[in-house]
């Protein structure tokens, strides 16, 4: 049963990210997911940058929203809002030097008010960016 509601989560949610109008303009794409992992992939467009042909934090942080977002609805029907986001940004992702950066976001914790997740962001040579941790607040629905 679990199985069954999977497979059909993930291709209900894969369709519903291609209508996402942030994932449209930034050309991101779902490429993985799963039960405990999902994996967002964009391109570094001129578009997604701040000076110095450097990405701007906060592009970086809505891919990693994305996964992350992903991921956790994943985990239950329920809507599952961001609660809070936090980023430390290692290095910087440089336009033409770099060519896509991946958000991988993966299952901390699930219970009965949050769900925690961990994300790494890298660029294709699998060179470490930005990491950073969602957590979602779950809705919660005492036994009555």
């Amino acid at each position: 049963m679990q199985s069954d509601f999977l497979e059909k989560r993930k291709a209900e949610l894969q369709e519903v990210f291609k209508k996402e109008p942030a994932a449209r303009v930034f050309q991101m794409v779902l490429t993985s997911l799963g039960k405990e992992l999902a994996v967002a992939r964009m391109p570094i467009n001129i578009e997604a940058y701040a000076a110095v042909n450097i990405a701007q934090g906060g592009v970086i942080a809505v891919i990693a929203d994305y996964a992350c977002v992903y991921l956790a609805m994943m985990q239950c029907e329920d809507f599952t809002p961001l609660a809070s986001l936090s980023m430390e940004y290692l290095r910087p992702a440089v336009f033409v030097k770099d060519k896509e950066i991946v958000a991988c976001a993966k299952l901390v914790h699930v219970g009965k008010t949050r769900i925690v997740i961990d994300v790494s962001i890298r660029d294709e040579k699998n060179i470490l960016k930005a990491v950073g941790k969602c957590v979602f607040a779950r809705s919660f629905k005492p036994n009555h």
